[in-house]
């Protein structure tokens, strides 16, 4: 078992500058994005004990999906996609809209 960095000032300090989250120019949603998933992933790290052999396989594996023109297919394989159709579904409930064709085959 490693050792649990991820509250750590170092590590709140590296996810505000990778975030540009302390700097003047930059699109602030993007920054908050990137802020929350990169706080996500490194929880992650923590909590699962992921080893640095991990990460980088994943890095390796996404890398080869954007070689080949075939990160979307990532995104609908791991359920992303259908992810936002529930979403979208549901802010259609909620202001009315009921029905019609549904968004994936």
């Amino acid at each position: 078992m490693s050792a649990k960095v991820f509250q750590t000032k170092e590590v709140q300090d590296l996810l505000k500058a990778a975030a540009n989250l302390e700097g003047n120019s930059g699109n602030a949603r993007f920054q908050q994005i990137t802020h929350r998933l990169l706080s996500d992933l490194f929880k992650a790290i923590d909590d699962l004990d992921i080893t640095p052999d991990e990460v980088w396989a994943g890095v390796n594996y996404l890398n080869k999906l954007g070689q080949d023109g075939e990160a979307a297919l990532l995104a609908a394989g791991v359920g992303l996609e259908k992810y936002l159709d529930i979403r979208m579904d549901a802010a259609d409930k909620a202001v009315g809209l009921e029905g019609g064709t549904p968004r994936t085959i």
